[in-house]
């Protein structure tokens, strides 16, 4: 049958577009590359196509996993500008705090520190308990649930058990705009901060540039010191008869300094506070304010892009160089505020601060042998990836092939700084509070100042101890992945493979050299300790695979199932290997011109040779294998946005996760945990353009410590209710308040044991945005 150009078209080709936003917050153009996701195709906080699903840009109803996208809609919303602040309204996902700076968090059961994937691959760009999740930088977060070995390989850039959470960048764009917003928050996290974004071409030959600059500066809720400044730089060139070449650099400079020694409950054994903490029940460890964590972070990338074809197939080949370098230290505080040891004579550690509660009578015992010690981290990775991806037919039958490969590279190195520590002035009724060092310009007992001893400038003391620990890691992969389709993507056939080898090298101090030429002076050991010797050396290789079948039956539901691996090499002779699988069967819709969109799955997944970290009675922790990890249970994740006025997301998620004892993991629910969020536009009267919103999220009953049997210590179940307003005052300018936590809500959040590093639920919070287009 014939239509004329302008007579009535078949009904499955008029599809109307989703309801958008305002046109000065969409792209001008919309493009579909194979590596990018740029199309504004969302549909309120629903989103239709991803690239970590796959590694290259595909239909979400098309890839045979789980792939929840938080994107600029649900960012905006939340007022988010940590990443992390974000995640809690994904399924499956807990994070350890609020964000702010707290980089671990739990996906699916499985535990995970930082994001550390950006644009599909491996991106670490931290050196020391921070990883960086500064939202201006990027579009929107991936993430991607479940094993993902064939497409990421191992866990060494960050255990892919779980799944892993992929960053999308912000790239240059031909039309020239810019962003500024300003941002002021006052309750747990007090700041002001600003924060660049323009963007455009330079002259007409198709060079585009982009520029983003933010700076941060407040403090904790503690009133520790919390700044950051970033900048992100970033040029691209397409080129070509009909652009279909491309190459781009980016540079980006990370700088903070954040106490981080604070924030979590010195609690006793029987649970109860000690007297000297706040008198508003959120109670933080008592460490001097100058306790600053910096990090300093280098990042480089070049890359290169091309489309060709032949033999009657559609070629994108990309080849991408990365370069990172970054440097940290926890001054003077470690491991979440530990610093001050107790040590016997023979070196023994008797205990630390953060494991002996205030009122602990054992605190008695530390007023004789005491240390202070600095922690430093550096890091370097380089890398260089190249993806091949092919489109063809062959028969009645469509593909999308990928051939994958990786070569990194990584060092890094420890290092401490020990001296003798005096005790001036400490209360008697408090831990030794780091008085040690009020500030950086005061002397220690050697005449040195912490600025000489992070420096290097260590004359030979028989009271100062410098020691490193360096490691060596190599990494090495090919990888492919098939996608056929059949009966014009009715039917589509995943499968794919990947070869990762690793070499895994780490040195440590020579322990029986120090202990053969140690010193002693009043129980204090003196003397160098310098020496190290490699201690272990890791050849570890594993091939991945993932196999998937995703079926249509009618237009806009899809039934997706899936097996796939993945392994993490632990690099330690002590620990074998972890090996995961996931087996998930679920259904995806995309119904009534893509404005209700919805991810529903049910999974069962296992990980061998699982190691946890268990608080004995001594308040030591100590590692312990705890066998095989299963996790089983299933989540949905739903958008909807029936009109331009009106959008809303849901997240719910009930899982199990236990180990071979039927012992439960510390922090993962084990009960329904949900969210839900909302937004409402009025679009006329005089209140047009006002938007009214709230979230709730509902965190269920998980264990407060670990244990390799039953625990014996509960968190009860968390409820948290956040509101905000928003106004367009010009069609250029707009404002936001967001209220967060309205009901002051103080429940114990998470905890290491009833006696280590329990963390309330963070207070009433306030944040005013104010956004200006250009």
């Amino acid at each position: 049958m014939a239509f004329p150009a302008f007579g009535i078209l078949p009904a499955q080709t008029r599809v109307a577009p989703p309801p958008t936003g305002s046109d000065d917050e969409k792209e001008d153009v919309v493009r579909m590359e194979v590596f990018t996701v740029e199309a504004q195709t969302d549909s309120g906080y629903g989103a239709t196509q991803s690239i970590g699903g796959s590694r290259v840009n595909m239909a979400v109803k098309d890839v045979p996993a789980s792939i929840i996208t938080i994107n600029e809609a649900v960012i905006r919303d939340l007022a988010a500008v940590d990443l992390l602040e974000a995640i809690n309204f994904v399924s499956g996902i807990a994070t350890a705090g609020g964000g702010q700076g707290d980089t671990q968090y739990s996906l699916r059961g499985y535990a995970q520190q930082g994001i550390n994937y950006r644009d599909g691959l491996p991106d670490r760009e931290w050196a020391l308990r921070q990883s960086p999740t500064e939202a201006a930088a990027f579009d929107r977060l991936e993430v991607i649930k479940g094993p993902a070995g064939v497409l990421y390989g191992s866990g060494a850039s960050g255990s892919a058990m779980g799944g892993i959470v992929n960053r999308v960048t912000k790239n240059p764009q031909l039309k020239p705009r810019t962003l500024i917003q300003l941002n002021a928050s006052h309750g747990w996290d007090d700041y002001a901060r600003a924060m660049l974004d323009t963007t455009g071409p330079i002259g007409r030959s198709g060079l585009a540039y982009r520029v983003i600059l933010v700076d941060r500066d407040g403090e904790r809720g503690w009133g520790g010191k919390d700044h950051r400044w970033s900048s992100v730089n970033s040029l691209a060139w397409h080129f070509g008869s009909r652009r279909q070449h491309r190459v781009w650099g980016r540079f980006s400079y990370l700088s903070t300094d954040i106490n981080y020694g604070q924030g979590a409950v010195f609690a006793d054994k029987d649970y109860k506070v000690p007297a000297f903490f706040r008198e508003d029940n959120r109670t933080f460890s008592s460490f001097p304010l100058d306790s600053i964590t910096p990090l300093r972070s280098r990042n480089y990338e070049v890359g290169a892009q091309t489309a060709f074809s032949i033999f009657g197939m559609d070629w994108t080949a990309r080849l991408i160089g990365r370069h990172s370098n970054a440097s940290g230290a926890d001054n003077p505080s470690y491991s979440n505020g530990t610093g001050i040891y107790a040590l016997d004579e023979t070196g023994l550690v008797l205990g630390d601060n953060l494991q002996i509660s205030a009122d602990d009578p054992r605190v008695d015992d530390w007023r004789a042998p005491l240390w202070g010690r600095i922690f430093e981290g550096f890091y370097k990775q380089d890398g260089l990836f190249a993806d091949l991806a092919a489109k063809f037919k062959i028969g009645p039958t469509k593909h999308t092939l990928l051939f994958s490969g990786e070569m990194r590279g990584s060092s890094g190195r420890q290092s401490y700084v020990q001296w003798q520590a005096e005790l001036p002035d400490a209360p008697p009724s408090l831990p030794n509070t780091y008085s040690v060092v009020p500030d950086h310009a005061r002397q220690t007992v050697s005449g040195l100042t912490i600025a000489d001893i992070i420096n290097g400038r260590l004359p030979t003391l028989s009271n100062i101890v410098r020691n490193t620990a360096p490691n060596k890691n190599k990494y090495a992969a090919v990888g492919f992945q098939e996608s056929m389709s059949l009966f014009d993507d009715r039917i589509i056939f995943v499968a794919g493979g990947r070869f990762d080898k690793s070499r895994e090298q780490s040195w440590d101090i020579d322990k029986q050299y120090w202990l053969d030429n140690v010193a002693w002076h009043n129980g204090i050991p003196t003397g160098p300790w310098r020496k190290t010797r490699l201690i272990k050396s890791v050849d570890d290789e594993e091939l991945t695979y993932k196999a998937g079948l995703v079926v249509a039956p009618v237009r806009g539901v899809s039934v997706f199932a899936q097996q796939a691996t993945t392994f993490r090499p632990l690099g330690d002779t002590r620990f074998p290997n972890q090996r995961g699988k996931i087996q998930e069967l679920g259904v995806k819709t995309e119904l009534f011109n893509r404005t209700l969109i919805s991810t529903v799955s049910v999974f069962k997944m296992s990980l061998t040779n699982v190691v946890i970290y268990v608080v004995g009675d001594d308040g030591v922790s100590v590692q312990k294998p705890a066998g095989t990890q299963y996790t089983e249970g299933w989540e949905a994740d739903i958008s909807w946005q029936p009109n331009k006025a009106f959008r809303m997301m849901v997240a719910f998620s009930n899982l199990t996760s236990v180990n071979e004892n039927k012992a439960p993991f510390r922090g993962v629910p084990q009960k329904a945990t949900y969210s839900v969020m909302a937004r409402y536009t009025f679009q006329d009267t005089f209140l047009k353009g006002l938007g009214a919103g709230a979230n709730y999220k509902h965190r269920g009953k998980r264990t407060g410590e670990q244990r390799e049997a039953d625990p014996q210590f509960w968190l009860s179940e968390i409820d948290e209710f956040g509101v905000f307003l928003s106004y367009p005052v010009t069609r250029q300018c707009s404002v936001q308040l967001n209220v967060n936590n309205v009901f002051d809500s103080s429940k114990v959040l998470t905890a290491v044991s009833q006696s280590a590093s329990v963390q309330q639920q963070y207070p009433r919070t306030y944040v005013l945005s104010l956004n200006y287009r250009l």
